[in-house]
C-alpha cells in the first residue's frame, strides 16, 4: 500500500511551492486594460521610476470608475478612469491635497480608435478651461518588454485662447496600456519637457 504523506507536510511543501503569476482577464485589443491589480513600472526622463497600479472601482457621481495611483518617489497623483464604448476618459485626478472633477470627461483615446481618427473636447475644472484636440497620428512600432509592439500614437494639444499651451503625444500597445509619453509645455516662460517609458508591467511574461 502506497504511503501518503503526512497532511502537515503536504501543507508546508505548498505554502514553499513558487506563486503562480497573477492573470488578468485582457482584451487584446484594450489599448488601455484597467482591471485591478494591473501595474506598469515606467522610468521618468530617465533618471526616476513611477509605478502606476489599477485600484478598487469607485463611482465619481454615476459613473464607476477605476483609480490609477501614479507613485513617482513621495510624490502620489491619481486618475478615474474609465473605458467606455466611445473613449478612455478620465474623470477625476488628485495631486496632493487636490482634487479636481471634470465637468466633462477628458478623452484620452476615442473609440473605435483607428489611425486618422479625430476628437474635440474641453477640459473644464474650477475657473480654468482648455480646449484639446486629440488625434490617432499613426501605429508605429516600440520595443515592448522582450519583443516590439504596434503602437496607437496619439497626440493631445491643450490650448488656450487658441494658443497651445501643452503636447503630449503617447503611445498604447493594445493588451498592454500606456508604453510611453512625451509631453512639452512653458512654465514662467521656460520650456519644460517629460517622458515616461515602460520599463516593465505585469501583463507581460518576465
Amino acid at each position: 500500500m502506497t504511503r501518503r504523506p503526512p497532511v502537515l507536510l503536504v501543507l508546508l511543501l505548498a505554502s514553499c511551492a513558487t506563486p503562480r503569476p497573477v492573470l488578468f482577464r485582457v482584451d487584446p485589443a484594450d489599448l488601455q486594460p484597467l482591471e485591478s491589480g494591473m501595474e506598469w513600472t515606467y522610468a521618468v526622463d530617465g533618471k526616476e521610476t513611477q509605478v502606476r497600479r489599477v485600484g478598487s472601482a469607485v463611482r465619481v457621481g454615476r459613473f464607476e470608475c477605476r483609480i490609477v495611483e501614479a507613485r513617482t518617489g513621495e510624490s502620489v497623483e491619481k486618475f478615474w478612469m474609465r473605458s467606455e464604448k466611445d473613449g478612455l476618459k478620465v474623470y477625476r485626478i488628485s495631486e496632493g491635497e487636490r482634487t479636481f472633477d471634470f465637468d466633462d470627461p477628458m478623452i484620452l483615446i476615442r473609440y473605435p480608435a483607428s489611425a486618422g481618427a479625430r476628437w474635440k473636447f474641453e477640459e473644464r475644472h474650477g475657473p480654468v478651461s482648455l480646449e484639446v484636440e486629440g488625434v490617432y497620428e499613426a501605429d508605429e512600432e516600440l520595443p515592448v518588454g522582450k519583443g516590439r509592439r504596434r503602437c496607437a500614437r496619439v497626440r493631445l494639444v491643450k490650448s488656450v485662447q487658441g494658443r497651445p499651451v501643452l503636447v503630449q503625444t503617447s503611445w498604447y500597445a493594445p493588451g498592454v496600456g500606456l508604453v510611453k509619453t512625451a509631453a512639452a509645455w512653458t512654465e514662467d516662460g521656460h520650456p519644460m519637457t517629460r517622458t515616461l517609458e515602460l520599463k516593465s508591467c505585469n501583463l507581460l511574461p518576465d
